[in-house]
């Protein structure tokens, strides 16, 4: 899997944020997200082809419950309606990777981006986000970018660290996490398992 390095522009959203246990994200968007598209159908003008994108906002080492905003692309900003409010994804150097398949497998892309980022000394910045692509029926198409924010003070540093990219992106296995998040949001081992 090839992980990059990109300069994220912020992204207009409308969004219901809900604190969710980890790992339980599957459970909690569709009631979330619901709100979100009422709300657009009453505001036709919010929306030109903005996809869903779920923003994650990392909890400290040791918590189990996370924030995350269940959101759509919108053109502008606007008054709060309910639990819908205007937010963005955050600007900044960003490891991206895309994942193409089911939403169940999603996890392999996000281990891999923590591995890359461990593997290449770059500490994240506790925000991460994902971009959903247009819907097919066919769950081995779906496409879904996968960001995470870089922690500033090292940025200077991702030119140097490009090379390594090329050398992790073409290894073919799975990755296999052990042990927790730091209190950076990186995993403190990686390994990668041959499939």
């Amino acid at each position: 899997m090839e992980v990059t390095i990109q300069l994220a522009s912020p992204r207009i959203l409308a969004a219901v944020r809900r604190p969710v246990r980890l790992g339980q994200v599957g459970s909690a968007w569709r009631p979330a997200l619901d709100l979100v598209w009422a709300f657009l159908r009453q505001n036709p003008g919010l929306r030109t082809e903005g996809h869903n994108i779920f923003l994650y906002h990392h909890p400290a080492r040791g918590e189990s419950i996370m924030q995350v905003d269940f959101a759509v692309e919108v053109t502008r900003f606007f008054p709060p309606w309910g639990e819908v409010c205007a937010a963005e994804t955050p600007a900044g150097r960003v490891a991206s990777a895309l994942h193409v398949g089911p939403y169940e497998s999603m996890r392999e892309t996000h281990d891999a981006i923590r591995c890359w980022a461990l593997e290449n000394h770059m500490s994240l910045a506790g925000k991460s986000w994902e971009i959903y692509g247009d819907w097919t029926d066919n769950p081995d198409e779906l496409r879904t970018d996968v960001f995470y924010l870089l922690q500033e003070s090292e940025q200077h540093t991702l030119d140097q660290s490009h090379g390594s990219t090329e050398q992790l992106s073409n290894r073919t296995g799975n990755v296999e996490v052990r042990a927790g998040l730091g209190t950076n949001g990186l995993h403190r081992y990686c390994q990668w398992r041959d499939p």
